[in-house]
């Protein structure tokens, strides 16, 4: 029998981590179709042999609240299957640290591809 013993709540002054303390995340139908587009794409540009750089459940340009692919654009190697299986695209030159970039965009399986064409 043990007499005397201190009880510490996990969240006690010993600094313990109780994970019920934190919020539950639940994925909303919407995320988990976004997470499936995304695998769904993903999967293309790897049996394409394009090399992904970042994924965004939410997007940015042109992809706001949408999910989107950044990849890198190797000038070494054909882009062609690539560019033959994606959709139309869009241009824009942002300012990159006085420098202008040359940043395309596209959609394959439903998601934003985002690219910078190398100048």
């Amino acid at each position: 029998m043990i007499t005397n013993a201190t009880i510490y709540p996990m969240h006690g002054p010993r600094g313990g981590y109780n994970p019920a303390q934190r919020p539950a995340h639940v994925l909303t139908s919407q995320a988990t179709r976004r997470l499936a587009r995304m695998n769904t794409a993903m999967r293309t540009l790897r049996t394409l042999g394009v090399r992904v750089l970042e994924c965004h459940l939410d997007g940015e340009w042109p992809a706001v609240a949408e999910p989107s692919i950044r990849i890198e654009r190797d000038p070494q190697r054909s882009f062609a299957a690539f560019l033959d299986a994606a959709g139309p695209r869009e241009w824009v030159c942002i300012a990159r640290d006085g420098v202008s970039v040359k940043t395309a965009a596209c959609r394959l399986e439903g998601v934003w591809i985002i690219w910078e064409e190398p100048q």
